[in-house]
């Protein structure tokens, strides 16, 4: 399931950027809703939401590093729950889908513009999502009790009682 989400994202981040760098110029703005929704076509170096531009090559080695340790993960069967598997495939395949443009265009394109937040894309939306769900469902976990109750160890193991006779 987890590699399906992936490829989907994948997929469907790049094929509307695709179209976007197709039928936009850099720095071109189509309204959708006027002063509320645009498609804009804009070059982002930087993380998510434009947020630290310029640092492309330090993004592409934390990305690369993410994707293959949730990949890792999976494979070794630590990713087991299927709303685990959901959640970090939208993290792979949003990471995924950024590297490529890292990589292919020296920047992530972004476009979707609510002109009251940084434009952002598909895989960057992925991410965020799937990331805030990740937090809230281990963040409200409860700690396992660790601790060894009477009850779970075996007769035979248990420490017999003697009463003190002096």
């Amino acid at each position: 399931m987890l590699y399906i989400i992936s490829i989907s994202v994948v997929v469907i981040d790049q094929f509307v950027k695709y179209l976007v760098r197709s039928n936009m110029t850099v720095h071109q703005s189509i309204p959708i809703i006027k002063n509320v929704l645009h498609i804009s076509h804009v070059g982002n170096t930087g993380m998510a939401f434009g947020m630290f531009t310029g640092s492309n090559t330090v993004f592409k080695i934390i990305a690369t590093i993410i994707v293959i340790v949730i990949i890792i993960m999976e494979r070794r069967g630590k990713i087991t729950a299927t709303h685990e598997k959901v959640l970090f495939g939208l993290v792979v395949g949003g990471a995924t889908g950024n590297l490529i443009d890292r990589y292919v265009f020296g920047h992530v394109t972004d476009f979707i513009d609510f002109r009251i937040f940084p434009v952002f894309n598909v895989a960057d939306m992925s991410i965020f999502i799937a990331s805030c769900f990740l937090f809230i469902i281990y963040f409200r976990r409860k700690p396992e009790d660790n601790s060894i109750k009477d009850e779970t160890i075996p007769p035979e193991d248990k420490p017999v009682e003697t009463e003190d006779i002096m």
